[in-house]
């Protein structure tokens, strides 16, 4: 039994290196990378959900090993308890995860200095407000906003 509260142990642990969405934070891969830059001028801010994890296999595995500990110790080591454990456990894991990565973001709408509006979407963080000079540096098709 202390064994499988080890392995318990060890896939949550695993599953706490999330990465961050904010437009200040950057991941390893994300430094030292080329981003095109333009500046502007914010013309609109509304604010949005964003949705949670539409795969979430990391909560979902998570929940399949928890669930299928439990159904294993509940039915005294029958492999139906264990299955069916580790069902529950992955389909309750797997909503847990989606709601859990549910954050407030703002849709933001910006006058280019070239004169071209553009939105972009991005979690809440940056204060931005309408008239706020900003920088946007995109590269890969992501695009980070922030007040200059």
């Amino acid at each position: 039994m202390k064994l499988q509260w080890m392995a318990l142990a060890l896939v949550a642990g695993c599953a706490t290196g999330c990465t961050s969405t904010s437009p200040s934070v950057y991941s390893q891969h994300e430094t030292m990378r080329l981003a095109d830059v333009s500046e502007g001028v914010v013309v609109g801010v509304r604010p949005v959900e964003i949705a949670g994890d539409e795969t979430p296999w990391v909560g979902a595995g998570i929940g399949a090993v928890a669930g299928g500990l439990a159904g294993n110790a509940i039915s005294s080591g029958h492999g139906v308890g264990t299955v069916l454990g580790a069902l529950a456990g992955g389909v309750g894991g797997a909503v847990i995860e989606k709601q859990v990565t549910k954050q407030q973001g703002v849709e933001l709408t910006i006058r280019l200095d070239s004169g071209r509006e553009v939105s972009i979407t991005q979690p809440a963080g940056e204060d931005l407000r309408v008239g706020d000079r900003v920088r946007l540096a995109t590269e890969d098709g992501r695009t980070r906003i922030e007040r200059v």
